[in-house]
């Protein structure tokens, strides 16, 4: 088990992931931007996990990411969710997984976070669908 902050601006995909983490037994914490992200981490101590948007009104998950890893918790892992690959600032974080994505992907990013590992979730066509629908494959950040 794990104490997660989930950021995220959008209500329906923050109740989402929140009901699902704490289904698997996670303690999670929820902030709808990254203002509230920020105060959150810094009122409550050990979170295991922060996982943040990054377009978000106030603050976004870049600069969620900043404040931690200039914070004293600087060893905190953070997973990025975005729709927008090239607005994240890399090197901030362990773990990054693009939107559109499943919810059992995100699950399995973070029982990999969970033992240690950091990659990033890439979109990867699916052949044996049409359109664009699609699957991820996980591969570790150097």
């Amino acid at each position: 088990m794990q104490r997660i902050l989930l950021i995220e601006d959008d209500k329906s995909i923050r109740t989402v992931i929140a009901l699902q983490l704490r289904i698997r037994g996670h303690q999670v914490e929820v902030a709808e931007d990254g203002e509230e992200g920020i105060e959150l981490f810094t009122r409550f101590v050990n979170f295991d996990l922060v996982i943040t948007d990054i377009r978000m009104p106030r603050k976004d998950g870049n600069g969620v990411a900043k404040y931690i890893r200039s914070s004293e918790r600087v060893e905190t892992r953070i997973l990025a969710m975005t729709a927008y690959n090239n607005e994240v600032q890399t090197d901030l974080f362990d773990f990054i997984i693009i939107k559109p994505f499943r919810i059992e992907d995100l699950i399995r990013v973070v029982d990999s976070l969970e033992t240690g590992h950091s990659g990033k979730i890439t979109k990867v066509p699916d052949a044996n669908r049409r359109g664009t629908i699609e699957t991820y494959s996980v591969f570790e950040k150097s």
